[in-house]
């Protein structure tokens, strides 16, 4: 099994929990695994729910420029092309009856996400922003 495969099965038995084990999180994760630097240590324990989310990270109003103002302190930059396999990004998903920001982990044509029970794989109907792990198998 790839690293890659590897990190996704790791999100499967863990209970999403906002601040810890949520969407953002784990892709945090996985860059620190990658780069050696935790973009969100500053603020991992320091949500616990959707609105505290907004408050101390201000994801949903802003999700672009703040996963960028994360994941650049890893070093990494924003794709100017295609995301590929390994990459993070911020995509628009169904959840709720509307469209919502979430984090995602590129799988090449589709994306893992962490989801409240477990992790989904999906094609999302729209990728906002991705930014480049340079991840290779």
């Amino acid at each position: 099994m790839t690293p890659l495969y590897v990190e996704i099965n790791l999100w499967l038995p863990r209970i999403f929990v906002w601040g810890e084990s949520d969407c953002m999180t784990v892709l945090a994760d996985w860059i620190h695994k990658n780069r050696g630097v935790d973009p969100m240590s500053e603020v991992r324990g320091k949500y616990n729910s959707y609105l505290s989310c907004q408050r101390v990270t201000g994801f949903f109003s802003d999700p672009v420029n703040v996963m960028d103002s994360y994941v650049k302190k890893a070093g990494l930059e924003i794709n100017q092309g295609a995301a590929r396999r390994g990459d993070v990004g911020v995509l628009l998903c169904p959840s709720e009856g509307k469209l919502q920001p979430v984090g995602g982990l590129c799988l090449g044509h589709n994306w893992a996400v962490k989801a409240p029970k477990g992790a989904t794989t999906l094609k999302p109907p729209q990728v906002l922003a991705s930014w480049d792990m340079a991840y290779e198998e």
